[in-house]
């Protein structure tokens, strides 16, 4: 009984009043958890979200997100260590209701052929109404980025590609 408690994964709080999401993955990678975070604040709109994510453009990416009640920065740990990973979510369940890593715990989860959007909407336990990543923007960005828009000639409504490549 001892060895279950300390180190079985303990049963989701059914009506979480306190959830704990943590990811430690990129910009692309925060921009895709955004959906499902947004279904589990509609899930539960009563729930108080904290995200736990790194410092500078990680935290910066999703600070406007209106569905984060606070966020937890820096918040670090080796997501590839299965018995760092156990510590931070036992530390975690001791503050929270609920706590949800969104990291993968393998180098590997590529190979289930699954997208990280869906990946992540399992994770938090909900459905997600559209899978279209999401960018909360707040009023500064908004007036720079129509600045630029402005100085590159394009109108309102014009309909624009954008390419990034990827910077790993």
């Amino acid at each position: 009984m001892i060895f279950k408690n300390l180190f079985s994964k303990p049963e989701p709080c059914p009506n979480p009043k306190s959830i704990f999401v943590g990811l430690m993955g990129g910009v692309g990678d925060l921009v895709l958890a955004a959906p499902s975070v947004a279904a589990l604040k509609h899930k539960f709109p009563d729930a108080d979200i904290c995200f736990g994510v790194g410092e500078s453009i990680f935290y910066t990416t999703i600070k406007n997100d209106p569905n984060i009640d606070r966020f937890e920065t820096p918040f670090l740990y080796n997501v590839w260590k299965p018995r760092e990973r156990r510590k931070i979510e036992r530390q975690k369940i001791s503050k929270f209701d609920r706590v949800i890593l969104l990291d993968n715990p393998t180098r590997e989860w590529w190979k289930e052929k699954k997208h990280l959007i869906d990946i992540y909407a399992e994770k938090c336990g909900v459905h997600l109404e559209t899978r279209r990543p999401i960018m909360y923007l707040n009023d500064e960005d908004k007036v720079q980025g129509t600045e630029l828009l402005d100085q590159a000639g394009f109108e309102y409504g014009d309909k624009l590609v954008v390419l990034c490549p990827e910077v790993r």
